[in-house]
Order: C-alpha cells, then sequence, then structure tokens
C-alpha cells in the first residue's frame, strides 16, 4: 500500500497545511448498504483530503455489532446509502496536521488504534465538559449517511476516515485484533454499566445479577469478577450459560426464577454446615442487554427471602425501544419517569445507549490486561473477506453467534 500526500492549501512559511490530500494505491473500499434487500455495493476512494486533526486507518479487523445485522434486515434506525460499521480496530496510514490520540501523542503512520463511535463537535457545552454521549451536533461511525468527502466513514471499508474531535486511543500489538476491534461498542458499554453499579453500591463480596450472556454481558461478568463479585448469570442459551462461567460466573441460570431457588437452596447449604464461604446473597444490583419482560423483573427483584437489588442497569437499548419506567436514560435525553410500573422505589433504574470517552479509555485498559485471562479472544467466529459482507451480515444474524469479523485482508 503507498500513499502520497499533497498539501492543498497556500501557507504562509513555516505554517502547516491547513489541509492535505492523500492518493492510497491500491484504492481504498467501501461497501455501501444500499437499503432492504439490496446488496451492498462496493466503491473505490482513491484520496481523501485530510484536514486538521484527521486520520486515515487501515482496517485490521471489524467485528459486527448485532445492532448492524439488525439494521440491515429491518431498515430500522438508518438511512440508506451509508457505511456500515463500527467496531474494528486498524493502523494509522495518513495524517492530517496536528492529528493527535485523545491524551495528546502525535499521531504517526503505522500506530495501531481504536477509536469512538461518536464525533463531538468540540464546542458545546456537552463536548466542553466531556460528554459526547450528549452532543446535539454528533457524528457517528457506521451510522450517519453516505456524503461526498466522508465516503470512508464506517468500519465495513478496507479504510476509515477518522475526524477530528474523535476520541483516538492507542493499542498494544499483543492484543488480538478479535479482542480489540468490539471496543468502541461492547467493551465500552460494558464499563459503563459497571461503572454506573459501582457508583451506587459496593460489589466486592456482594451477589450482581447480569441478564444475557451476550458479548456485553460477557464483558460485564469478567469485570465485576475482577472487582470480587459474585455473578449469576441468566441466559436461556445453554452454550452461553455454560461460556459465562470461563468469565468469571459464580453461577448460572436458565430463567430468572432459578436465581430464587439458587439462592435459597445456597443458603441453606450453608446453614447445614455445606459449602462455607460460597453462600450467594441477595443480588445488590442487575445489569444486561437481554430483553427483561415485567414479569421477569418481578422475579428477578422479588421480595421477602427472593432476590433484591438496589440498581438496574440495561444496556444497549436501541433508539425506538420502549425503556422501563422510571428509567433514567444515560445518554440519552428525555428520561420517563413517569411511572415506576414492577421496579421497586428503592431501585435505580438506568438505560444504557451510549458511552463517553471516559469508557473507551478504561476499555481498552481492561482489555490489556485481560485479554489472557479469559477467553475473549474465542468470542469472535468466523470471519469473511470485505467483498463478502453480505454473507457476513447474515451469519450475524444467527441468535448462537457472538461476533462475526470482517477482514480486508481475506481474499
Amino acid at each position: 500500500m503507498r500513499a502520497t500526500r499533497h498539501p492543498t492549501a497556500r501557507t504562509a512559511p513555516g505554517d502547516a497545511p491547513a489541509r492535505r490530500d492523500v492518493i492510497i494505491r491500491p484504492a481504498p473500499i467501501a461497501m455501501v448498504w444500499q437499503g432492504l434487500g439490496v446488496p451492498h455495493a462496493a466503491i473505490a476512494v482513491p484520496g481523501v483530503s485530510l484536514g486538521a486533526g484527521d486520520a486515515l486507518v487501515a482496517v485490521e479487523l471489524t467485528t459486527i455489532c448485532p445492532s448492524d445485522a439488525a439494521a440491515v434486515g429491518t431498515g430500522i434506525g438508518v438511512v440508506a446509502p451509508l457505511v456500515l460499521g463500527h467496531e474494528q480496530v486498524g493502523r494509522v496510514v495518513a495524517v492530517g496536521p496536528d492529528a493527535a490520540t485523545s491524551d495528546g501523542t502525535r499521531l504517526v503512520v503505522g500506530m495501531r488504534i481504536v477509536w469512538s463511535r461518536r464525533i463531538g463537535c468540540g464546542e458545546c457545552d456537552a463536548c466542553l465538559g466531556g460528554s459526547t454521549s450528549d452532543c446535539v451536533d454528533a457524528r457517528e461511525y457506521g451510522a450517519d449517511r453516505l456524503r461526498r468527502g466522508w465516503e470512508l466513514s464506517g468500519g465495513f471499508a478496507s479504510h476509515v476516515l477518522v475526524r477530528a474531535g474523535t476520541t483516538i486511543l492507542t493499542v498494544p500489538e499483543i492484543v488480538p485484533a478479535s479482542v480489540l476491534a468490539p471496543l468502541s461498542c461492547a467493551t465500552a458499554l460494558a464499563v459503563a454499566a459497571v461503572e454506573r453499579v459501582a457508583q451506587q453500591v459496593e460489589v466486592d463480596g456482594e451477589t450482581v445479577l447480569v441478564s444475557g450472556a451476550d458479548l456485553v454481558g460477557l464483558t460485564a461478568v469478567a469485570m465485576l469478577a475482577d472487582e470480587g463479585a459474585r455473578v449469576i448469570v441468566v441466559e436461556p442459551d445453554a452454550t452461553r450459560r455454560s461460556r459465562a462461567l470461563d468469565f468469571g460466573a459464580l453461577r448460572v441460570a436458565a430463567d430468572p426464577s432459578d436465581v430464587v431457588r439458587l439462592i435459597r437452596s445456597e443458603r441453606a447449604a450453608g446453614a447445614e454446615g455445606r459449602g462455607a464461604g460460597r453462600a450467594l446473597r441477595r443480588p445488590v444490583a442487575m445489569l444486561g442487554s437481554a430483553p427483561l419482560a415485567p414479569d421477569s423483573v418481578d422475579a428477578s427483584w422479588g421480595s421477602g427471602d427472593g432476590p433484591f437489588g438496589a440498581v438496574a442497569v440495561v444496556v444497549g437499548l436501541r433508539d425506538g425501544s420502549t425503556s422501563p419506567p422510571g428509567a433514567d436514560t444515560a445518554g440519552e435525553s428525555g428520561a420517563d419517569r413517569a411511572s415506576r410500573g414492577p421496579w421497586p422505589e428503592s431501585a435505580i433504574l438506568t438505560i444504557l445507549r451510549r458511552t463517553e470517552p471516559r469508557h473507551l479509555l478504561a476499555a481498552v485498559d481492561f482489555a490489556s490486561n485481560a485479554w489472557f485471562r479469559y477467553p475473549f479472544a474465542d468470542l469472535v467466529g468466523r470471519r469473511f473477506p470485505l467483498e463478502k459482507i453480505d454473507d457476513a451480515l447474515s451469519a450475524a444474524a444467527e441468535a448462537s453467534v457472538l461476533r462475526v469479523a470482517v477482514d480486508p485482508g481475506l481474499r
């Protein structure tokens, strides 16, 4: 791959050029979603114009988030044409003037990086306060409609034009790409969920209920286990339940009602002198991305001898979904607090849809230290070449799959 840079603006001697034109050979390819039932179309983008703070990144690996597979299957929440994909890791191949990582380190060609899903405007009160999730003028990778000058706007491409205002972080060479690619979405969401729980209750030595053993749930299990929590995972799929034990879950259950029986049986065992030191307590918190029906909520939270919690965090509810009544919606305005429905008054209920730059930073730190202790690399299944993106999305839509990957280097 060869990149040729050309300054495009006249500048005074000693000044940096305002923009840099970059010609890439062979030309970067983006796979454009054209609408329901229509195959993706490949477009070549031989040149890009890099402004101050911009960087062109060659994609090493992209993982397919379930939201992308759902968008292609339903068309909900997306407008064609666009380049989907927001979970990826890559290497810098060209930089604009003053391009830097989020800690101020100058970006140079060859750096291995991950970046945030959202691009803050950098000028509004939310951005100045460090909260890009509330920026009203934010753009989003893999979600903005295709437009001239930013064709390389999503991870379903050989390259991504990473714009100024993006949270950019370098990542270790030793960590597998399959671990790093989901950091900006699934891992960051798990960080935000665990952070929210830890802000309200002490988890060390306490029981925490995780609903759903998807990638977000399993990551949260590992993080909670590292914090000393005793984690129970509720997951109807037997394979996923078994996998949760590899990520630090103490117990698994197929149904929320099974949690009550688990706690009662272990409490009885402790009273009889059996299983000392491992008896479960009532959960102090519940988090997860699995749908929570009212009857499941009743069964999970319960009363009396049943489990009861102080904090509930529902992760990754899509735009347009109905939030549980009484929820505080983090990363979204207009939270519905009218009625708590089945949720007890003492429960602090939060819906997480978006993350902040600090969550991506914590995700990188966690992955860098946990990838060899937990089998995260095994959670990414089949890999497809970029031109087979439609086949990859079909595979990703299968219920048993946690992640499918797109590797632009495959042929």
